[in-house]
């Protein structure tokens, strides 16, 4: 069976039952949330085909005071909560009952609520991971207890004691570029205690906190020294940059329940350019697999970029070239017209804060190639039936966005191109259509003597030329 949420309830028990004590259950947990000083946050795991006494697995929970809490934190705190709650009543029939417990010395519980399921998995052997978020209730906490339908899975009894910790790095005042390095110590009065570390990191002064890691085991850990040092390091490029000194670092100490956070000095984090990144055109695996596009289609552009400080790049402040041409901005273009060879197309994000980056791609536009066909009438229109089943290749626009076409096959020995939408030329010397021929594809610059040029003006003129190698 899949096991979609948890519940408080067996599963014989009325669905409008279920549903009037999940609301009660809410109700009480939005006021013992308001009231409490600190919230709890633990998460563990069971396995629904093996249900029994100390089968599962319960993590280190971390007791946070609220005041220590950013409002979006105290937001999602207490949305999931409720949402525990309100999975009892869509909960499948049937399904496990899940709640995290929190007793005092004597074995009373203190507070008491509905596991949220983490991951969700079709084979029931599969361990399932859930949490929860606790009101911190008034009593001395002695033990957190993961419970399913009744039996207790998993015990975590840590001592009395809250730990202590002193943070050293960031000392404060420092500008950090390349690397952030987090160093602590930390102390427990609970010999038996094994302490793990979260650390968090705010760019603006504490309004929003940000986990950047978790459960770290210090070096004593083995031989029951908490005292040691602890020092980690911490790519800075995946942080947001700060605003001057408004970066700060706070490190959350457990036993297993109580909690001790120190927090740093201000510090600056250096604001990190955008990264832009293109998804069309896209080379394959190899060197062999480049970008290719067929000369008579478009040629899609699509990418964006993301933002350490900002996250997503915004459509605006993305800008494509071809070969240098700026195309357009935004998430997506489409570009026709470009001639056969290499083109490089690119993609600049510019952020915030004025800093921008380029992503390059380069794509191959196919060489033409022209079907045989029946030969078309020559009555100055392109809908003779030979065309259909020639090649149609859109011509560069026009400044105007406008663009004309050109229909091309072959019958026999000759070469027949009609051209359509075409801009009207100035008076003199008006507009006119041709065809290069490149014999060799050699694409020098100038025309050589086997390269030839067929031309049609505007007033029905019709004019050949041959290269001579030198411009002429």
């Amino acid at each position: 069976m899949n096991r979609i949420n948890s519940t408080l309830f067996a599963a014989d028990a009325p669905i409008a039952t279920a549903t009037t004590v999940a609301a009660a259950g809410a109700a009480a947990a939005v006021e013992a949330f308001a009231g409490a000083e600190s919230v709890v946050l633990v998460t563990g795991a069971y396995t629904p085909t093996n249900v029994v006494e100390n089968s599962g697995l319960l993590n280190y929970a971390y007791v946070f005071p609220k005041s220590a809490a950013s409002p979006g934190q105290l937001q999602k705190w207490q949305r999931s909560l409720l949402g525990a709650y309100a999975d009892q009543e869509i909960r499948a029939a049937g399904a496990d009952s899940v709640v995290f417990q929190l007793l005092d010395s004597e074995g009373t519980v203190l507070a008491e609520v509905p596991a949220t399921l983490l991951a969700l998995e079709d084979d029931e052997n599969t361990q399932l991971a859930v949490a929860a978020t606790i009101p911190a209730p008034n009593g001395t906490v002695v033990t957190v207890r993961l419970v399913v339908n009744g039996v207790v899975v998993a015990t975590r009894t840590p001592g009395a004691a809250t730990p202590t910790i002193t943070l050293s790095q960031p000392a404060g005042g420092e500008t950090v570029d390349a690397t952030l390095t987090v160093a602590w110590n930390a102390t427990d009065a609970d010999d038996a205690d094994r302490l793990l570390y979260a650390v968090q990191y705010s760019p603006d002064g504490g309004a929003t906190w940000r986990t950047i890691s978790s459960d770290i085991a210090g070096p004593g850990n083995s031989d029951g020294d908490n005292a040691l040092p602890v020092t980690v390091q911490f790519n800075a490029s995946d942080l947001p940059g700060s605003n001057g000194q408004t970066g700060l670092v706070r490190v959350l100490a457990s036993d297993g329940y109580h909690t001790a956070i120190a927090t740093s000095q201000p510090f600056t984090v250096v604001p990190r350019a955008p990264e832009p990144f293109i998804v069309a055109p896209h080379e394959g695996a190899t060197p062999q697999d480049k970008a290719t596009v067929a000369v008579d289609q478009p040629l899609l552009l699509e990418g964006g970029a993301s933002d350490a400080e900002d996250g997503s790049v915004a459509s605006a402040n993305l800008t494509w070239r071809v070969d240098g041409v700026v195309i357009g901005t935004g998430h997506q273009q489409i570009v026709t017209g470009l001639a056969p060879g290499e083109h490089t197309v690119q993609l600049t994000a510019q952020d915030s804060d004025g800093q921008s980056a380029t992503a390059e791609q380069s794509v191959t536009i196919l060489p033409l190639t022209l079907p045989t066909a029946n030969a078309p009438s020559l009555d100055g229109y392109c809908d003779d039936s030979s065309y259909a089943t020639g090649t149609a290749v859109q011509l560069q626009a026009y400044g105007s966005g406008a663009q004309a076409t050109v229909q091309l096959l072959r019958s026999g020995n000759y070469l027949f191109a009609c051209f359509q939408n075409m801009a009207k030329g100035a008076t003199t010397p008006g507009a006119f259509a041709g065809v290069r021929v490149d014999k060799n594809n050699s694409r020098d610059a100038l025309a050589q003597s086997d390269d030839y040029g067929f031309f049609v003006g505007e007033d029905g003129g019709q004019f050949t030329y041959a290269g001579d190698g030198v411009g002429g």
